[in-house]
């Protein structure tokens, strides 16, 4: 297994459109337009809510790593739980398929810590870092919606000309802009979210998220199953495209009391920017 593929399975929700300096400028100048631009034409769905405040999963999943520069894809399947705390803290664990945890980490609002235990290696995020790539598609919170399958803003417009309208003929699409998004496109099926793609056109790069089957809950419907692909456009395909692919075991919503996290004294310490 390639010693870096459990931080690119992490880069799916945390680092896949990752700043320059030389785009910061450009970039916030369009994040003030997109502003401007929300209080016109914009309506809110119809969406069934889902009642939550704590969320433990387990997933069994598959991984694929597809990149044009060596023959064939590399792939690894295992188990992945996670603990959350609304809008506060994702903590999670990565099994290997023969149950040794390869992986662990926890992510707040304004830092990441990844243990490689593979490896004994410590990913680390700091807030100054993520006041560097604040225009990420993908922040605490818009991890935790992929999880429970929540729609990541109201403010949409309601699209039924656009291609990605077209792919989804049996939907209602909306497409939206918000400051942490350079452009969302959001697929409604019975008032929940079938799929959604993000696109961070001056990199090429998108994400698309796909929720084939929900489980029905006295909390609502959440996912049981995810389908995570990130990946660039065909003008940039030296890029890797990551697939991930989650199956839901087991889902609880009642109080969770702690989220364990340490740093052992021997591992190396990695700061994820210079990777």
């Amino acid at each position: 297994m390639n010693i870096k593929f459990p931080i690119i399975i992490f880069s799916i929700f945390f680092g896949l459109f990752n700043e320059s300096k030389a785009q910061e400028s450009e970039l916030k100048t369009q994040e003030t337009d997109a502003k401007l631009s929300v209080s016109n034409i914009w309506e809110e769905p119809v969406v069934e809510p889902l009642l939550w405040n704590h969320f433990t999963a387990k997933y069994d999943f598959n991984a694929s790593l597809n990149n044009p520069s060596q023959k064939g894809a590399e792939e690894i399947a295992g188990t992945l739980s996670i603990r959350m705390r609304k809008d506060s803290v994702l903590w999670f664990t990565v099994s290997a398929s023969i149950g040794i945890q390869v992986m662990k980490g926890i992510i707040r609002k304004d830092s990441a810590f990844i243990l490689d235990n593979f490896n004994k290696k410590a990913y680390l995020l700091s807030l100054e870092d993520l006041n560097k790539i604040n225009d990420l598609p993908a922040n605490l919170l818009a991890i935790q919606k992929i999880f429970t399958g929540e729609i990541l803003t109201s403010k949409l417009l309601r699209d039924a000309s656009s291609e990605y309208a077209k792919s989804a003929l049996s939907s209602e699409c909306f497409t939206g802009v918000e400051p942490q998004f350079k452009s969302y496109s959001v697929a409604l099926s019975n008032q929940s979210v079938s799929q959604f793609q993000l696109r961070e056109p001056n990199r090429g790069a998108t994400l698309d998220v796909f929720f084939p089957t929900r489980i029905t809950t006295e909390n609502g419907k959440h996912p049981e199953e995810i389908k995570l692909i990130a990946s660039k456009i065909e003008a940039q395909a030296a890029h890797p495209k990551v697939r991930l692919d989650l199956s839901l075991k087991t889902a609880r919503f009642d109080f969770i009391p702690s989220y364990p996290f340490f740093i052992p004294s021997d591992y190396e310490r990695v700061d994820i920017k210079n990777l």
